[in-house]
């Protein structure tokens, strides 16, 4: 995973600037994650016959699928974005606002940041930017 750094402040413009290289990195993790669904059943029953030496023809492909969705992950947090949910491609830009941190919100396959939260509310929480002043102070 990615290294740990300070951790950066988008402004919404900075924050909508990225949706399209997020939209771009879940529509690859996807892509793997349906590829994975149509090999699982065969992963499993090779997992579930390990003490007999297992094995899968797709063993190889199953590794390859999560190394590459971990890369799409690494990349989007490498630009400072939090990632919350690979499944659902849930993210969140931290930002300064009002004098407090707030996290602005986004869901694959949203075209822009739309939404916010506070730190301790999450997702349910989540109110629409207009509400927010969302440049950084």
């Amino acid at each position: 995973m990615s290294k740990k750094r300070a951790r950066k402040l988008f402004s919404l413009d900075e924050a909508n600037a990225l949706v399209p290289a997020l939209n771009e990195a879940f529509d690859a993790v996807r892509a793997e994650r349906d590829a994975l669904e149509t090999i699982l059943p065969d992963i499993r029953r090779a997992a579930a016959r390990r003490r007999e030496g297992g094995g899968s023809a797709y063993g190889q492909r199953y590794v390859e699928a999560l190394d590459r969705i971990a890369a799409e992950v690494d990349r989007v947090t490498d630009l400072g974005v939090l990632v919350k949910d690979v499944d659902q491609g849930l993210c969140d830009f931290p930002c300064q606002s009002g004098g407090r941190l707030v996290l602005l919100c986004w869901q694959y396959p949203e075209t822009e940041v739309d939404w916010w939260h506070s730190v301790d509310e999450g997702f349910r929480g989540r109110r629409p930017v207009d509400e927010l002043d969302a440049g950084p102070e």
